[in-house]
């Protein structure tokens, strides 16, 4: 029988050459033998992640802070895979406790509250630019098309200011 500890080192290596189903699987395994491994739990959540299974990552990862509430990892994973499934207040809510523990404070556990969920990428379109929610973008007023005479050539209107030399 595999202890938990072989069980983990082989989902790593799962892990590590892409047999993301096999890694759950020996994650599974090795928490199934010890559910205070704060470890397998973590780990098991990034794999699910990985995968794609957003509310069995967050579910991992709510394990592993239940067990370890002060490690920034953690809550930076967990915080990643919130905006995964759409959940930005609680990602919010674990990126913050993330800081917190970064600048030397400690935190208690307590799992980040529900708030509105955000199907992905209904925050930002295609061809916004980086960065720029879409309200943003159709709240910004587009110029103004201009006539023919204006998009004419015209030279540069001169600044009396830049003109005066300096004694």
């Amino acid at each position: 029988m595999s202890t938990r500890d072989d069980l983990f080192d082989d989902g790593n290596m799962a892990l590590a050459i892409g047999e993301l189903e096999d890694a759950v699987r020996c994650y599974q395994e090795s928490v199934a033998l010890d559910p205070e491994f704060f470890d397998g739990w973590h780990a098991l959540g990034m794999a699910q992640m990985k995968l794609g299974h957003y509310p069995e990552a967050i579910e991992a990862g709510l394990k592993a802070l239940e067990l370890n509430p002060n490690d920034q990892m953690g809550w930076t994973s967990l915080s990643l895979a919130y905006v995964r499934n759409g959940q930005i207040s609680q990602a919010e809510t674990a990126g913050a406790k993330a800081r917190i523990i970064s600048w030397g404070g400690k935190v208690k556990f307590e799992v980040p509250q529900p708030g509105p969920v955000t199907p992905r990428g209904a925050a930002f379109t295609a061809g916004q630019g980086a960065g720029k929610p879409a309200a943003a973008a159709e709240a910004a007023p587009s110029p103004e098309p201009k006539s023919e005479s204006e998009s004419e050539s015209k030279p540069p209107a001169s600044d009396p200011a830049a003109d005066q030399t300096s004694a």
